[in-house]
């Protein structure tokens, strides 16, 4: 059960960067930056109709051909993060910490400033540690994919925090 859990995350993450990609393609494919991290929770939603693509420019190295793309089971939006514990000041047009206390979610390995795809965590934390009104619980999301999917149910739960991840190969 964990490792079917595990492979629609990656799964879904691979849809991910498959999106970004699509995006970069006006670009010739390169990598851009992303400046913002991503909180995602569990979906289910319908699998699109013309669910057949091919995978190129992977920096995994696994381009796929002919991938069958399944049902939604993992929607992520935008989120700031800061500190745990902090009051969120946030920051302002160039503004960096300490003047605020956002972190930048874009990293800056050997000066570079683009990334290949995002890392996911997954966390737990109690209900009542949440804050904000109450949460829906079906959508209607548009993407490239599938076009309008409306009625997509989420969990009640945000179960992954994604950032923006450089990938280098080797050590």
């Amino acid at each position: 059960m964990k490792s079917k859990c595990a492979l629609r995350v990656l799964a879904s993450i691979g849809i991910l960067a498959l999106s970004a990609t699509v995006a970069q393609a006006g670009d010739g494919g390169k990598p851009f930056a992303m400046p913002s991290f991503f909180v995602c929770q569990g979906i289910n939603a319908d699998a699109p109709t013309n669910n057949v693509v091919d995978v190129d420019l992977s920096v995994f190295g696994i381009n796929p051909q002919r991938v069958k793309i399944g049902n939604g089971v993992l929607a992520c939006v935008v989120a700031k993060l800061f500190p745990g514990g902090s009051t969120h000041v946030p920051c302002g047009p160039g503004e960096v910490p300490p003047a605020c206390n956002e972190i930048a979610p874009i990293p800056t390995p050997s000066g570079s400033l683009t990334q290949e795809g995002l890392k996911c965590y997954g966390f737990s934390t109690g209900r009542k540690s949440a804050t904000g009104t109450s949460v829906p619980n079906q959508y209607t999301v548009y993407d490239n994919l599938f076009g309008v999917d409306s009625g997509v149910r989420a969990s009640q739960v945000v179960q992954y925090i994604c950032a923006p991840a450089n990938f280098q190969i080797g050590f």
